[in-house]
């Protein structure tokens, strides 16, 4: 009988109960307790946090003091009445030194992404697991009596982790930029191996897919000649870009794994890639009726302020910024204002070449 395990990472839950990391996100902000993954101490949700209110009396006595100069001198009771119902508290932190985060999901990929990034590592108790979901209703038999993951399937956790970690932007019909950690590099087709003979075709679909809005893969109904097409194409491409990330990055992955995944909530036949895909062209309306000098104007300051975030570590603007410069940049190369070379310059203010 196969020994019953204490603890799951949140890679391995996302495995195991088939969710995703904004599903992860939500149950440990509806009360699903985690852990620190290097010491055995609970991260609490900062809403969840029992607070202190302030007594009608402490906001009555703030309150004439921020009136003293004014006159009448007094505030009136309407407004004391409303600052004490409307107060929000303040959080009473653990005194046993316990993790505080806020596990609301972020607006901006670049922050949940991050944050999707430290649940994975979160350790998770069985049971809790069992306790939590029991309660809400959710099947857990093969998770309870499941022993610890084969070592491939923590092998395929760790390598979907690295594909995660990477980001990419179309540029233009021959180039794509590539984000990991903080490492930025443009590349074309021919560096990613779609350059000889025959793989235009391939190539072009890959791009169709980068450039549209939802980023989807579509195959079509099966059983048909588009359908074993496009499925043979989905492979192609899985294989060259594999083939590309191990010459390229620190991480290997095996010949046999997929950089695509179907989407269940879509029509049959959808796919999506597992690295995130930015599609700058969101905001790139903002800037189409900016004149050549007020467009250029634009992209030096957003450049000067990439280098600036980057040159500190401040990854959060950093990532914000560059989504905002890669549309201006796209927009300036779509009208002819700029070249490709002097699109690198403002994309990549600090490289050396």
């Amino acid at each position: 009988m196969a020994k019953t395990k204490k603890w799951f990472y949140g890679y391995e839950l996302l495995e195991i109960l088939d969710w995703t990391p904004t599903e992860l996100l939500h149950h440990i902000k509806n009360g699903l307790p985690c852990y620190n993954n290097l010491i055995d101490r609970q991260i609490f949700d900062i809403d969840s946090l029992p607070r202190r209110y302030k007594t009608i009396e402490e906001i009555t006595e703030e309150t004439n003091k921020s009136f003293e100069l004014c006159d009448p001198p007094r505030p009136p009771s309407s407004l004391i009445e409303h600052s004490f119902k409307t107060q929000k508290g303040t959080p009473i932190y653990p005194k046993d030194g316990s993790e505080v985060m806020n596990f609301t999901l972020p607006t901006g990929n670049a922050e949940a992404l991050r944050l999707f990034e430290k649940i994975k590592a979160f350790r998770f108790k069985n049971n809790d697991l069992s306790i939590y979901l029991n309660n809400n209703s959710i099947h857990f038999d093969s998770l309870l009596n499941s022993g610890p993951p084969s070592t491939a399937t923590e092998a395929q956790s760790a390598k979907s982790m690295d594909i995660e970690s990477l980001s990419m932007t179309y540029i233009s019909d021959n180039e794509i930029k590539i984000r990991h950690s903080k490492a930025t590099k443009i590349y074309d087709k021919k560096q990613l191996g779609f350059k000889k003979q025959g793989n235009s075709k391939i190539w072009n679909e890959f791009v169709k897919a980068l450039e549209s809005k939802d980023h989807f893969y579509y195959v079509g109904k099966s059983k048909t000649a588009s359908y074993e097409l496009a499925q043979k194409n989905l492979k192609d491409i899985n294989e060259k870009l594999i083939s590309f990330f191990n010459k390229e990055y620190p991480f290997k992955l095996p010949n046999n794994f997929k950089l695509y995944e179907n989407v269940k909530s879509e029509k049959p036949g959808t796919y999506k890639f597992k690295f995130a895909i930015n599609n700058p062209s969101d905001i790139n309306n903002k800037y189409d009726n900016l004149s050549k000098d007020d467009l250029i104007s634009k992209i030096e300051k957003l450049s000067e302020q990439f280098s600036e975030y980057e040159k500190n570590g401040n990854d959060k603007e950093a990532d914000k910024t560059n989504i905002e410069l890669s549309a201006a940049v796209e927009t300036a190369m779509n009208k002819g204002f700029i070249g490709n070379n002097r699109a690198k310059g403002y994309l990549f203010p600090n490289r050396i070449d």
